[in-house]
């Protein structure tokens, strides 16, 4: 993963474009894969071109992907105007660095709430896509979702919203996407005002708290750090065409082998574990879609 935080530069690098641009408002996700220096590590290029190709290539065709499903789902679910649809995808920035995605969507100054609610939609649909499909393409992403004020410039990033996100998923000890109280509390009010009861339907079945199991790299002990968080539910079906798993299937099988594509070794203690708390999240999500009736 990137690092944000001890990279040598990055003073230089903020200072830089502090004095070139002014700073945006807007929405980040940023996203690290799991296991992926392990996939590097146990597929010589020699031996596993293939898997390798087909590795880069998901990862390079990840924001297409979502942002194709995105327009698909809003067409088909939500009878959207295509014209305003299509903006708003063009106007949410994917950037992809070796094990890292980031997701940036900006808000002008005089920003309608109408229209940020629309960017809001727009920015959960694609990052749970983005989820969705990089799991199941056995490439498991650990993620987070922040608000504030940020600058960007083609490769260049500055800002606490970035370096929070940063933490935050880096933090993460199963595959998951978590989104800060703040943006949660921001989005949540734009959509609760709306009149449209369907919407409310799809945010609220969209967003989940749970206890999210953190790293504890400061003790050796296997009582896991919990924090309450608001996570992205990776089970709606009735935005998809199917589930993520097939009904009645063994979950930590499942998990496990998604863990384990590409020649991943699953078998140290920690690795385990992620694949438990992952497993863990998955019951829970899979409850709440049965108790809400969104199966």
């Amino acid at each position: 993963m990137l690092d944000f935080v001890s990279s040598p530069n990055l003073i230089d690098i903020e200072n830089h474009i502090m004095t070139n641009i002014k700073p945006q408002k807007g929405i980040i996700g940023l996203y690290d894969i799991l296991g992926y220096t392990d996939f590097l590590n146990n597929n010589s290029f020699d031996t596993a071109i293939k898997d390798i190709d087909n590795v880069l290539k998901t990862i390079a065709n990840s924001d297409n992907y979502s942002t194709n499903k995105v327009f698909d789902i809003f067409m088909r679910s939500h009878n959207a105007n295509e014209v305003i649809v299509k903006k708003l995808l063009r106007q949410m920035k994917w950037f992809i660095f070796s094990d890292t995605i980031i997701q940036i969507s900006t808000f002008k100054k005089d920003e309608r709430p109408g229209s940020k609610y629309n960017k809001w939609l727009t920015f959960l649909i694609a990052s749970l896509i983005l989820n969705r499909y990089m799991f199941n393409s056995g490439l498991p992403l650990r993620g987070a979702i922040t608000t504030g004020n940020f600058l960007f410039r083609k490769l260049c990033f500055a800002g606490k919203p970035i370096i929070d996100a940063y933490e935050l998923a880096n933090s993460l000890d199963l595959s998951a996407c978590v989104i800060t109280e703040e943006a949660y509390n921001e989005v949540a009010t734009l959509i609760n005002s709306t009149k449209y009861e369907n919407v409310k339907k799809l945010f609220n079945a969209l967003i989940v708290k749970y206890q999210i199991p953190k790293n504890d790299k400061s003790t050796n002990t296997d009582n896991q750090n919990q924090k309450s968080l608001f996570t992205l539910n990776l089970f709606v079906p009735k935005a998809f065409k199917r589930s993520i798993i097939k009904k009645d299937a063994d979950l930590y099988k499942y998990v496990l082998k998604k863990f384990k594509m590409h020649n991943k070794r699953v078998t140290e203690k920690e690795v385990l574990r992620k694949v438990e708390n992952t497993k863990k999240l998955f019951e829970c999500l899979i409850d709440f879609a049965k108790t809400n009736k969104i199966t």
